[in-house]
């Protein structure tokens, strides 16, 4: 089985009790808190410098990912890391993030079950080259490096930062 082939996923924070679902081809958040809940998309946001993401440097992987990712610590608005990545894919579906990069060489296949949640709240997963991660097998020991927007303009924003190691001079007009 391929990450493509997924066409349902349920998440739940631990910490937050905030449920995340697929259902009739939307994607649906409900809150821990209110136990409300709305159906969820991704942000219209298209400059990095008003993009807020999550970058993984926890595991060891911390070396390799800001390298890969210097250009990109310069030019967004807000970059961290809060949690899994499940959570972080379903916090960038429902517009609480714009971006997320792992290029730690860490995270296995099982981390992105929750790809469907992003792709139907409108969403990109795609590998550092910019290539479709719907072929990627969900398999024990197969490891994934991935970008994952809320749109296209911002994909193609951050890969062509992460081509631009070092120089810090991008600036977007949009």
């Amino acid at each position: 089985m391929c990450l493509g082939d997924l066409t349902y996923a349920y998440v739940l924070g631990l910490r937050s009790g905030d449920a995340y679902e697929t259902r009739d081809g939307y994607a649906y958040y409900r809150s821990g808190l209110t136990c409300l809940e709305r159906p969820i998309q991704t942000t219209p946001v298209q400059s990095l410098d008003r993009a807020m993401g999550y970058v993984k440097i926890g595991y060891g992987g911390a070396t390799r990912q800001i390298a890969t990712c210097e250009a990109l610590l310069a030019q967004c608005r807000d970059l961290r890391s809060i949690d899994n990545s499940a959570i972080e894919l379903c916090e960038l579906a429902r517009g609480a993030s714009d971006l997320i990069v792992d290029a730690r060489s860490l995270s296995d296949s099982f981390n992105l079950i929750s790809y469907p949640i992003l792709k139907q709240a409108g969403g990109i997963l795609c590998d550092l080259a910019g290539n479709s991660l719907d072929q990627v097998a969900i398999a024990k020991g197969q490891t994934v490096d991935y970008i994952a927007c809320a749109n296209a303009v911002l994909r193609d924003r951050v890969l062509l930062s992460l081509r631009d190691r070092g120089d810090h001079t991008y600036s977007d007009e949009s």
